[in-house]
Parts: structure tokens; C-alpha cells; sequence
């Protein structure tokens, strides 16, 4: 891996922003995994076993880290949205409109693990083109519906983040709004691999994640400058890792410390 640590590189005073992912609390269901189905347009099927998430860190609390603790995700982030979860605040996250202000959203915009869509709606209100993919069925419905309400065209299919190839897509960019800090290392590595065979050489992804600056241990783990590194130490450059913050609409007494990494495939 080649890290440059460009301009801004964990500057504390840089912007805050919103984004699809931290959870004080989730219950996490323990149904037997299954294997993923790939892309499907409704119902839970695919990818329901992709990640665990649970009221603390992901230390043997993710799936990839402790084969005792089977779970389906999509079932556990289903009941986060009954109501409004956390990590949905209706717009998106300020550091990923200052990144997209900055010319970072670029080409062809994957909006991997989107929730509602905030971003890949961000990526086409700016003349982008758009696909979001998430786990859960009711989020993708959500995020349609916001498409066909602001009338942008993006395409929001339910999938598995560790089969992107399934989209059939090749991407310029790719926004990572809180999935990677909730991925055990089976699955983080799997991830990441994902995103090198749909990302052109010279595309970027954008991370935006939970900070070890963070304090408390509820929700997903807290995730060093290191881990960054470790995570996207093959084939690809580290440009520059900012401190930031994530808005989220309630649960969260604190100030949601942030890292928002900007990541170039070789």
C-alpha cells in the first residue's frame, strides 16, 4: 500500500457531516446464516447474514469473528427500521457534501450499504450516475420512494456488500457511509476485495466511519487510523484520512467522532 496523507490528513478542526451508520442499540437476531442470493428486488432474502450488530464494539460481536454467534442481518437492521433508525437523519452527511463540494463524487457513484439513499440521491441531484444497494429490503423501498419523489433517476437494488459483482456495474466512485466499522475481518477483507473488482483503477472510495476518538464502546466498533491502513493495505492508496464528525438523529449523547478517508485503487 502507498499511504499519502495529503493537506488534511486528521486535521481535528475539519467539517462535520451526516451518513448512514453508527447504532447505540440493535438487536441482533440469531437465526442460522444463509447464503447469499445475490441481488433481489424485495423480501429478505440475500445477504442476511452479512454483519452482526449489537449494543457494543464488534470485539467477536461481528459475523467472521465468532462462528458461535450466527445472525441475519437484514432481520436485526429490519426491526432498526420500524421506526426512524439512528443513523437516518433525512439529508446527507455534511462531510460527504463536502467531499462531493470538493470534486471527490466523480463518474459513476455506488452508494454501497445506503440505507435510504441520502447519497447516491447526492451523487444524482449532481448530474451523477447513481446506484445505492443495502441489506434491508424496507431501507431500499424507503430510498425508491425518495427517488421517485425528488425525481432523480438512481437505481437502488437490495444486495449483499460482499457480492457488488452482482450489480453488474463498474463504478468511478464508491461512498462508504458507515458499513465498514460494523464488518468483522473475514468479512471487512471479502468487502474490500468486493470493491477493487468494481472500482475502474484510479477510482476512489469514500469512507466515513466511526473514530477511536469516540467515547463509550456502544454501537459499532471505534476504528483507528490503523485499521484504515490494514483494511486497504493491497492495491490501493490512502490519500488522506480527516477527523469529522457523524450527525445522527437521536440515541447519542456524545459528539460521534469520525474519520472520513479518502481511498484510490492502484
Amino acid at each position: 500500500m502507498t499511504r499519502r496523507t495529503a493537506g488534511s490528513a486528521g486535521s481535528p478542526n475539519a467539517s462535520a457531516h451526516s451518513c448512514t451508520s453508527p447504532t447505540s442499540i440493535m438487536r441482533s437476531a440469531t437465526a442460522p446464516p444463509v447464503p447469499s442470493t445475490g441481488l433481489s428486488s424485495g423480501g429478505r432474502g440475500g445477504a442476511s447474514d452479512l454483519i452482526a450488530i449489537g449494543g457494543r464494539r464488534c470485539d467477536g460481536g461481528c459475523v467472521g469473528e465468532d462462528p458461535d454467534r450466527p445472525v441475519r442481518v437484514a432481520e436485526a437492521f429490519a426491526d432498526a427500521y420500524a421506526d426512524q433508525p439512528p443513523w437516518e437523519i433525512g439529508r446527507a452527511q455534511p462531510a460527504l457534501v463536502g467531499a462531493a463540494d470538493r470534486g471527490l463524487m466523480a463518474g459513476h457513484v455506488l452508494d454501497v450499504g445506503c440505507g435510504t439513499g441520502e447519497h447516491a440521491l447526492l451523487a444524482a441531484s449532481r448530474g451523477l450516475a447513481a446506484t445505492g444497494v443495502d441489506v434491508v429490503p424496507e431501507a431500499i423501498r424507503q430510498a425508491r420512494q425518495k427517488a421517485a419523489a425528488r425525481r432523480l433517476d438512481v437505481r437502488f437494488e437490495v444486495g449483499d456488500a460482499r457480492d457488488l459483482r452482482a450489480l453488474r456495474e463498474v463504478y468511478d466512485t464508491v461512498v462508504d457511509c458507515g458499513l465498514l466499522h460494523v464488518l468483522g475481518p473475514p468479512d471487512e477483507a471479502r468487502y474490500v476485495a468486493e470493491l477493487r473488482e468494481v472500482l475502474r483503477p484510479g477510482g476512489v472510495v469514500l469512507v466515513l466511519c466511526v473514530s477511536d476518538r469516540t467515547p463509550g464502546d456502544a454501537g459499532p466498533r471505534r476504528m483507528s487510523r490503523a485499521d484504515i491502513d490494514h483494511a486497504f493495505a493491497d492495491g490501493w492508496t490512502v490519500e488522506s484520512v480527516e477527523a469529522t464528525s457523524i450527525e445522527v438523529a437521536h440515541g447519542w449523547d456524545d459528539t460521534v467522532h469520525a474519520w472520513l478517508a479518502v481511498i484510490r485503487r492502484d
